[in-house]
């Protein structure tokens, strides 16, 4: 029932779109350089549609489109009041944020980004969200490095949860979808309180990704207790995974 539910809002969204699926991958040929095909992605969440593009003849897919729905602005605009964002700031502010954890090999590559819609390299793999807590807890200290590293290059993901990490097959980590329009502490004045947001905020997605697992609890607890800088405690980060430590409002 929930995966019938997601399409339905997905096809009652798409009817807000400016432009019709035939006249995007008409825009589309002319930026990519090939006309791509395009399937709905129904699994996708978000302030926009998101679509898998393929090129002719591929079975693959090759990049991820987007796109705003004014359905879903009019909605936002009445959710959210003086903090509305709209399409085009957004989009400019995720594709930018993935372009920087791009050069750092955490990102996927941004192939276009425009007012109504952007469209980014799509990253086979598998999320955090969609794996077991074993598999977790074996991912977890390579994930948690990836935090640092993007913090420690001054790269804030202001939406890391469960379902925004995903683990090549390779074993490589890459982050996505950071669409979320509220900032993390000032980064230029506290880079430390912002080291401690994206990191408080991916262990507490934990909590709702496994229902609470000690065996990621304890991988978590041990990660920052070998960090010879650790943003929060062991005990906090334990604590986190467990559900039984809240985020602020502004974190959430």
């Amino acid at each position: 029932m929930a995966a019938l539910g997601r399409k339905l809002s997905f096809l009652y969204n798409e009817l807000g779109l400016i432009m019709s699926r035939k006249q995007l991958a008409g825009e589309l040929t002319g930026l990519l350089g090939y006309q791509p095909s395009l399937e709905r992605f129904y699994p996708g969440r978000g302030w926009g549609l998101k679509y898998l593009l393929y090129k002719p003849g591929e079975q693959v897919p090759v990049a991820v489109l987007k796109v705003a729905s004014m359905i879903i602005e009019r909605r936002l605009r009445t959710r959210l009041g003086e903090t509305y964002m709209a399409p085009a700031g957004r989009f400019e502010r995720e594709s930018g944020i993935l372009a920087r954890l791009a050069a750092i090999g955490l990102g996927p590559g941004v192939l276009a980004c425009l007012e109504d819609y952007f469209v980014r390299d799509y990253i086979a793999g598998q999320t955090l969200a969609g794996m077991s807590a074993a598999q977790i807890a074996r991912r977890l200290p390579s994930v948690l490095d990836a935090v640092d590293r993007a913090c420690a290059a001054g790269i804030f993901h202001t939406d890391l949860n469960a379902g925004n990490v995903i683990v090549e097959p390779t074993g490589g980590i890459k982050f996505i979808d950071c669409e979320i329009p509220r900032d993390p502490p000032d980064e230029a004045n506290d880079i430390a309180g912002a080291r401690a947001y994206c990191h408080q905020r991916l262990l507490y997605s934990l909590a709702g990704a496994t229902g609470c697992d000690t065996v990621i609890s304890d991988t978590a607890g041990e990660y920052f207790s070998a960090a010879e800088n650790p943003p929060i405690s062991p005990e906090q980060a334990s604590a986190l995974v467990l559900g039984k430590t809240e985020l602020g409002e502004n974190q959430r």
